[in-house]
C-alpha cells in the first residue's frame, strides 16, 4: 500500500489553543484555529500564490510567520489582535533559483530565517542561507554550499537552552552521500568554520533528522542504505559527563524501515523515535535520554493521508519535559498526534474519528503499551530518586567545602587579630617607655630648677 502523506505546521499556545497552517492545492496559505477542546472553530486564507512558509510562537503567545511568495517577496508577520502585521524582509530571485525548506527560529529578540536554494542552471549545487535582523536591517549569511542530487534532502535545526542553533544536512562526498553537522554560537554570532561529518559509512546516507532533548543532548538520526535495505542510525552528542563533546554511536533495535523520515520527540521525559515500517507506524523509547532504546507498540496505517507535522508549543514557563519539533498525526476537524499526550483531552473524539475511517486499535499492543508505560513510570521514579540523591550528595560536598573555607577564614582572622594585638601592645609599650623617659627628664629638670632657686636664696638674691 502506498501511504499518502501531507505536510502542515501546528502552533499551540499557553491556553491550549491550536493553530494549523498548510498550503492547499491552489497555493493558498490556510489558517485554521482550534479551541482548547481541540475543535476547529475558524478557517481563513492568509495569502495566495505562496511557495513556502514557517511559523513559531514566542513566550507572550504571539505567533510569528515567514512566507515566500511566488514572485519572490519574503514577508515576516506577527499575529496580534486577530490581525497579521506584515513586514517585507527581502526579494529573492524565484525566476532563476529554486527555494525550499523555509524555517523560522526565534530566541528572545533574535529572529533567524533559514532556507536552501539552487540555481536552475546547476541544480547539483545547493546552499543553505540564514537571514538575521540587525537593528532595522536584514543581513544574509551563507552557512554551507553543498554538492547534492537534484532533489535536495531537507535540513533540520534545533536549539539548546542558551539559544545556540544546531543544524544537520546531507551532502554528496565523492560517490557517497554523508550527514554533516554544524553549530551557530548565538553569543559570537558565528558558525563552525568547518562542518563535522557525522556518518562514517561509505554507504548511501540520507534523511537526516536532528533533535535536542531537555538535557541539551544533541541527537542525529539518519538512514544508511545497504542491499536496498535502510538501517536507522543514531548518534548522540552530550555536553556533560565523561564523553562530553564527543559523538557516540548508539545501537538501535533492528527492523525493516520504509523510506520515510524517522523523527524524535520527548514525551514526559521519555525520548521516542517514531518510524514507519511496512504499513504500520511504530516507535522506540528511551528512559535514559538516548543511551539505550526499547521497542514500543505499533499502529496500523490506512489509506487516508498521514500528516508530517512541524509542531511548536509555548511551554517557556512550564518547565516541561515534553518537546516536539516534528511528528506524525492526523488533522481534520480535530488533531491527533501519534504516541504523544499533547491532545489527550479529546482523545476519545480523535479515536472515534480514526475509527470512522476504518482505522482500528490493536488491543494486544495497547496492553503492551500499558505495561511499557508502567515500566517507564517506575524507571522514571528510580531516576528521580537517584537524581535527588546525587543533588543531596553534591549539596553536602559543597557545604563541606564552604565549612572548610569558613574555618580557614576564621583561622586567618584569628591570626590577624593576634598580630594586631601584639602590634598594639608593642606600640603601647613604646609609648609607655617614651612617656617614662619624658617623665624622668621632666623630674630632672624640676630638680635642677629647685636647686638653682635654693642657691640664689642662700646667696641673698631674690
Amino acid at each position: 500500500m502506498i501511504i499518502k502523506f501531507k505536510e502542515c505546521e501546528i502552533i499551540k499556545n499557553s491556553l491550549n489553543q491550536s493553530f494549523n497552517f498548510y498550503i492547499n492545492d491552489k497555493q493558498n496559505l490556510v489558517f485554521n484555529e482550534f479551541n482548547e477542546d481541540n475543535i476547529c472553530i475558524n478557517s481563513s486564507i492568509i495569502v495566495q500564490n505562496i511557495l513556502d512558509f514557517s511559523v513559531t510562537i514566542d513566550k507572550n503567545d504571539k505567533i510569528h510567520l515567514i512566507y515566500l511568495l511566488k514572485y519572490g517577496e519574503l514577508v515576516y508577520c506577527i499575529y496580534l489582535d486577530n490581525k497579521w502585521n506584515k513586514n517585507p524582509v527581502a526579494r529573492l530571485d524565484t525566476k532563476s533559483n529554486i527555494y525550499k525548506h523555509l524555517s523560522l527560529y526565534l530566541h528572545e529578540k533574535n529572529i533567524n530565517i533559514f532556507y536552501s536554494f539552487t540555481n536552475l542552471i546547476n541544480m547539483n549545487v545547493w546552499s543553505i542561507e540564514q537571514i538575521t535582523q540587525n537593528s532595522n536591517t536584514w543581513e544574509r549569511t551563507t552557512i554551507a554550499n553543498i554538492f547534492s542530487e537534484k532533489t535536495f534532502t531537507p535540513f533540520y535545526i534545533d536549539s539548546d537552552r542558551f539559544g545556540n542553533i544546531h543544524l544537520a544536512y546531507r551532502a554528496k562526498d565523492y560517490d557517497s552521500n554523508h550527514i554533516y553537522y554544524t553549530f551557530y554560537n548565538i553569543f559570537t554570532k558565528t558558525w563552525l568554520p568547518v562542518p563535522e561529518k557525522i556518518s562514517s559509512s561509505t554507504l548511501n546516507n540520507t534523511l537526516p533528522y536532528l533533535f535536542i532533548d531537555s538535557k541539551d543532548n544533541v541527537h542525529i538520526l539518519w538512514y544508511s542504505l545497504k542491499n536496498n535495505d535502510n538501517t536507522l542510525m543514531h548518534k548522540r552528542l552530550s555536553f556533560m559527563g565523561q564523553e562530553k563533546y564527543k559523538w557516540k554511536e548508539i545501537t538501535l533495535p533492528k527492523f525493516i524501515i520504509s523510506n520515510y523520515l524517522s523523527v524524535m520527540i520527548e514525551d514526559n521525559n521519555v525520548l521516542k523515535i517514531i518510524y514507519i515500517e511496512n504499513n504500520e507506524i511504530c516507535y522506540l523509547f528511551s528512559t535514559n535520554h538516548g543511551e539505550s532504546w526499547n521497542v514500543g507498540h505499533k499502529h496500523p496505517l490506512d489509506s487516508y493521508p498521514i500528516y508530517l507535522i512541524k509542531y511548536f508549543y509555548n511551554n517557556f514557563s512550564s518547565g516541561s519535559k515534553s518537546k516536539i519539533n516534528y511528528c506524525y498525526g492526523n488533522v481534520d476537524n480535530n488533531i491527533y498526534l501519534y504516541f504523544n499526550d499533547s491532545y489527550i483531552k479529546n482523545e476519545e473524539a480523535q479515536l472515534e474519528a480514526l475509527n470512522d475511517r476504518d482505522s482500528y486499535e490493536n488491543k494486544g499492543s495497547e496492553k503492551a503499551d500499558q505495561t511499557n508505560t508502567e515500566n517507564i513510570e517506575l524507571i522514571e521514579l528510580k531516576e528521580s530518586l537517584l537524581e535527588i540523591k546525587n543533588q543531596l550528595t553534591n549539596i553536602s560536598a559543597i557545604m563541606e567545602k564552604d565549612i572548610e573555607l569558613l574555618k580557614e577564614k576564621l583561622a586567618s582572622t584569628s591570626t590577624n587579630t593576634e598580630k594586631d594585638i601584639e602590634l598594639l601592645k608593642e606600640r603601647v609599650s613604646n609609648i609607655s617607655t617614651t612617656m617614662e623617659k619624658d617623665f624622668e627628664l621632666l623630674k630632672e629638670r624640676v630638680t635642677n630648677i629647685e636647686e638653682e632657686k635654693n642657691k640664689r636664696k642662700f646667696l641673698g638674691f631674690k
